[in-house]
Parts: C-alpha cells; structure tokens; sequence
C-alpha cells in the first residue's frame, strides 16, 4: 500500500494553461514521446524535478541533440535539474541538413512549452551537443526570450541580437580533444571585453555530453547570475550551497593537475560571486596557484602550443581550399603526409601536444566533410572526389566516404580508381554486401566482372 501511494505521489496531471489538453507527466523522471498537440510528428522529451509543483514558476532548459534523441539531451541534466529545481526538455528529431526545419520545429516546441508548463520566462536556456549546441546558440541569437546557452562542444555563434545591457550569459563546455577547442578560449575573451556573463569549462577528451559534476557546474553559474540579475532572491543557506560545490569542483582540478583551468575557474568564481561571498578566501588561492611551478610550466606550455595550434590551421585551411578548388588529386599526398605526422604525434604519450594533434586532424575532417555540400556531384565531382578520398585518408573506417569515391570514380568512367577504393574498403573490414550491392550510383560499376571477383575475393555475396 505505501509503495502504491508513493507512485501516486509521484504521479502528476499538468494542465495546459490553454486548457485545450492535459499532460500527464511523472515527477524525477524523464518523460520521453510527448507529442505537441496538434503536431503529430512534433514530440520532446521532458524531465519535472520530484519536487515540482504547478504553482511554481520554474527556470527551464531546452536541449538539443544532433541525433535527434529528447530523451539523450535532457539525461545529462537530471540532476543539476533536481538539484536547482529546472524543467529540461529534450526535442525529438534533427535534420542535419535543414536548419529552417530545425528553427520551425523548436519554435513549435517553444511556444507548446511556454503554453503548458509553469515557466519563469526570465530564466529560459538553451543547450546542445555540437549541432545541436549551434541550433541552441541560434535560437538564443534570435529570441529575446532566451537568457542563456549551454554550448557543449558546438563552433561559436555570432552575438549580433545581444546588447550588453540585457547580460547574456555563455557557458562552454569543451573538451581539450574537440577541434573548437582553440577557438573557444578567444571567443570567451572577447564576451569579457563585451561584459557578457561567461564560463568556459574544460574536461578532458572529446566531445560529448557533459557528465553531471559538469552539468551542474554549468547550471550553478546560471543561478548565480539569476541571483545577481535579481531573477530571483538572494538566499544566504542556497547561495553558500552553491559557493561550496564550486570551491569543491576546483579543489578537484587542482587534484587533476589541471593547473591553469583551476586558475581561470578561480577567476571566474571571483567574478561571479563579486559582491555575493567574502573573496578573500578565493583571493589566497589563485595566489597560490598563480605561485605554483607547475601552474607557471603548464601556462607556457598551453601558451606555445595555442600559438602553434593557430598557425597550423590557418595553413591547413589555406592549403585545403586551394586543393579542393583545384581538385587536383595528387595533391593528396601531401594530405597523406601530414596526417601520417599528425598520427605519428597523436601515438605519442598524452600532453597538451598529443592533444593538438587530435584536435587538428579532426579540424581537417570536420573541414571536408562540411565542405561537400558546397559542390554539385554535376559539374564537381573532380571536388568531391578529392573531399572524400582525403576523409578516406583521415579515417580508414569512414565507410560513407568510400562509397561516395565508388559513386564519383563510375560517374567518371574511372573504374580503376573505383576498384582500388573498393578493395580498399573491403580490406578494412567492410561486410555489408546488401548495401553495397543496392548503393546508387555505382550501377555500372556493378555489372563489370572485376566488381563481382573482388566481392568473391573477400567472401562477399554479388548482385548477380
């Protein structure tokens, strides 16, 4: 009986403020397959705090993730969301290659939401994972009912809606093997000189979702400058709350050896909390770490490799559209070259120039493949082979690309090269002999006997 009358505490009725439908919902868990009313191929995901309470005016996140997945894009922020009391929502669906899809399905998602749960319309958010976090950043560029972003590994949006005066706030969340990673820390240095409220967060490795001591540090900067914005009161018990998890979260980069992003979030926490806790204790610790050898070491080593980092991906991208334009394929030994130094570093021991290393040759793959829908397979396929062969060099295991060299190579009549990418392609593991032999664009490659040996050679069934 008591577990019973447990589940029917936890279960709750929202009711629209339209009054046009109701909502039923669970509260600390994620309710997945919502559908907007009136939209049947619109739906979200959405995650209420066990607290929650229709009285009460909440701060709200919306997420955003480049597969698509409601239920992926609201996980990461369970807890900070129980924690700090937020509803996140989590739209179903993404189309890669519609922005305006995009916009228009959020902006139904929006106005659903803004309709049906009870939202404090000065805390609203967005978030994202890469594609997703550059839809977050354009929805925030062009609403004015957005205060904030959460951007999690996705490239810097242009702030051209802001003013200063309505102190937007930036959060990044960057992992020190993701190719924004170098763009990130000049950007976050020019919302400074703007005065925009920001926070950069570092973590090691690539891009991801951020775990939840991440997710809630993101979230505990949004409070705080609620609490400085006079969204909401001051709360002496919740803010010391808050200023103790942080000081935790930095005592543990320091336990990391992550010297220099403890100091920048030193920095950062003292700016944050100016005029809310005594920094005096904040004060003594970025002296000591600033005073700290290994701090110094670590300072100039990440100094060094920016610069050099900077450097290579101008000439990396002066060299890429030159080649691309020319769509002169020999060039692509030089390309071979490159990654094959890029490798050499990336199999050395871990360090900030290891790091480099992943970050450019995943800078040069994210380059090509987003410059592929710049051409037409008509009148470009010389372009688009050289893009494709090069994301073939970059990674082996990158079936997409090899079919679409078999797809330009037949549409060229050059079935040689087609048969050297196709044994190639084979010989690193491909299996998929259905798809192969279904793939439009390669029909005439098909029908030729060498197509037919080479599949044979490799156990593979053939079409006819």
């Amino acid at each position: 009986m008591k577990k019973i009358i447990t589940l029917i505490c936890l279960f709750i009725a929202v009711t629209a403020f339209s009054q046009t439908n109701q909502l039923h919902l669970v509260k600390g868990k994620i309710t997945a397959n919502v559908h907007v009313p009136g939209v049947d191929s619109l739906s979200y995901a959405i995650y209420l705090p066990s607290s929650f309470e229709p009285s009460h005016k909440y701060a709200l996140i919306f997420s955003f993730d480049p597969d698509g997945k409601g239920e992926a894009a609201v996980k990461p922020f369970i807890s900070a969301a129980e924690k700090y009391k937020y509803l996140v929502i989590g739209l179903d669906g993404f189309h890669k290659k519609s922005d305006s899809i995009n916009v228009e399905n959020a902006d139904l998602l929006f106005r659903h939401v803004l309709s049906s749960y009870p939202i404090d319309e000065q805390s609203i958010y967005t978030a994202g994972l890469s594609e997703g976090a550059e839809l977050a950043s354009a929805i925030a560029v062009m609403s004015k009912k957005v205060s904030g972003i959460i951007n999690c590994g996705g490239s810097i949006p242009a702030f051209t809606r802001w003013d200063v005066d309505e102190e937007p706030i930036f959060v990044a969340v960057i992992g020190d093997e993701d190719c924004n990673y170098s763009y990130v820390y000049p950007f976050m240095k020019s919302l400074d000189e703007l005065g925009y409220a920001n926070l950069q967060i570092n973590y090691h490795g690539s891009r991801k979702w951020p775990d939840r001591n991440i997710a809630e540090k993101a979230v505990r900067f949004l409070e705080i400058n609620r609490v400085k914005n006079n969204v909401i009161p001051l709360q002496k018990e919740e803010l010391n709350y808050l200023y103790v998890a942080d000081s935790i979260y930095n005592d543990d980069l320091i336990k990391n050896g992550d010297y220099v992003w403890a100091k920048a979030d030193v920095d950062a926490m003292i700016k944050g909390y100016r005029s809310l806790v005594d920094l005096k204790p904040l004060r003594k610790k970025r002296s000591e770490i600033s005073k700290d050898k290994r701090y110094d070491e670590q300072a100039k080593l990440m100094e060094t490799i920016r610069f050099k980092e900077s450097q290579r991906i101008q000439n990396y991208t002066d060299f890429y559209y030159q080649d691309v334009d020319e769509g002169d394929l020999e060039r692509l030994a030089f390309w071979n070259q490159e990654l094959e130094k890029l490798n050499e570093e990336i199999s050395s021991s871990v360090s900030p120039k290891q790091k480099m290393a992943v970050r450019l040759k995943k800078y040069i793959e994210m380059l090509a493949d987003s410059d592929q829908l710049n051409f037409d397979k008509k009148t470009d396929v010389n372009q688009l082979l050289f893009i494709n062969i090069l994301l073939t060099i970059i990674n082996h295991h990158n079936t997409k690309a090899y079919l679409h060299v078999l797809d330009y190579a037949s549409s060229k009549g050059d079935f040689e090269m087609a048969y050297y990418y196709l044994e190639e392609l084979l010989e690193n593991g491909y299996k998929n002999a259905d798809e192969i032999n279904s793939y439009k664009g390669i029909e005439m490659l098909r029908i030729m006997p060498q197509y037919r040996d080479i599949l044979k050679q490799y156990g593979l069934k053939t079409p006819y």
